[in-house]
């Protein structure tokens, strides 16, 4: 049901494809702008089950670490959200090392998130 001219759900309806509240979601990125953003609307929609791991916790260039993070936490949902970012003088000082950081990046988290949910799947 739309809330505006745009088409776009009410904050609750658009986390209705979550079946319950109490489903292990995990926000891959949750202290970054995106992620942080995506955990409060969660927490403010009713979940109560989040998976939250800062870098330290959990590598997720580490195609080890996340299969037995996988493994371990069986999360119903994934978010990925993560980035590697430096801030406005490091993305202009060294535009091409964020711009191919974070393509790859990107590429080998999902990659990795893929292979363990495979694994998780046999």
């Amino acid at each position: 049901m739309a809330d505006d001219a745009t088409g776009a759900g009410t904050d609750e309806s658009r986390f209705v494809y979550v079946g319950k509240k109490t489903a292990k979601i995990f926000v891959a990125g949750h202290r970054g702008l995106v992620g942080s953003a995506i955990v409060r609307k969660l927490r403010e929609s009713g979940f109560t089950n989040l998976l939250l791991r800062t870098h330290s916790e959990l590598d997720l260039t580490n195609q080890s670490d996340v299969e037995s993070f996988f493994a371990t936490e069986k999360p119903a949902y994934v978010i990925l959200a993560a980035a590697k970012v430096g801030g406005i003088h490091a993305n202009n000082t060294y535009p091409a090392y964020f711009k191919d950081l974070t393509t790859d990046l990107s590429w080998e988290c999902a990659i990795n998130f893929v292979s363990a949910q495979q694994e998780q799947e046999h």
